[in-house]
């Protein structure tokens, strides 16, 4: 399942798995531009926190109930 971040801000961010106290090392997208977008596509169910590495205190979770491989 693909899940896709635009940086729609003036200033550089990232998606980084984990927490900035434990990060990570499923996905990083490194830091991007405002109109960058990042895509990670994920493969197996489970829920995958992430951070802005620049920002620690910006974060989310992702919650994949399931996958299935396109036909």
């Amino acid at each position: 399942m693909p899940v896709t971040w635009t940086n729609t801000d003036q200033i550089e961010h990232s998606v980084t798995h984990g927490t900035s106290a434990t990060p990570g090392s499923a996905f990083d997208s490194g830091l991007f531009t405002q109109d960058q977008s990042f895509t990670f596509t994920f493969t197996a169910p489970g829920e995958y926190s992430y951070f802005c590495a620049r920002h620690p205190s910006m974060g989310g979770l992702i919650q994949v109930t399931g996958t299935h491989a396109p036909h």
